[in-house]
């Protein structure tokens, strides 16, 4: 089955938005990580407030992260046995070899 240029765009599109979900999360967690001993300035911290936003970021995206691994997993999965199923089945027919069958 052959797929319109609008549902691949759409596919590609989507594949983009879990990469770069995925790279927002992994970025906050390790804002986090670095910057989780630092020496607080007050109630107007910068840093504080960062790691606030990172904090909320992880706990926003946190569970959609998890499903958009799985998701690029599958549609990576698909891919790659769509490949390796091309590649290893003959690609000769009866019709491609111009064999008349009869009865």
């Amino acid at each position: 089955m052959q797929e319109s240029g609008y549902n691949r765009s759409r596919r590609a599109a989507a594949g983009i938005m879990i990469v770069l979900m995925l790279v927002v999360l992994l970025l906050s967690a390790c804002c986090f990580v670095a910057e989780a001993d630092h020496d607080c300035a007050g109630e107007d911290c910068a840093v504080c407030s960062i790691l606030e936003l990172c904090d909320n970021t992880i706990r926003r995206l946190g569970t959609g992260a998890v499903a958009a691994a799985v998701v690029l997993f599958a549609v990576l999965f698909s891919v790659l046995s769509a490949s390796v199923i091309a590649v290893v089945l003959p690609q000769e027919t009866p019709v491609s070899l111009r064999v008349r069958l009869n009865n």
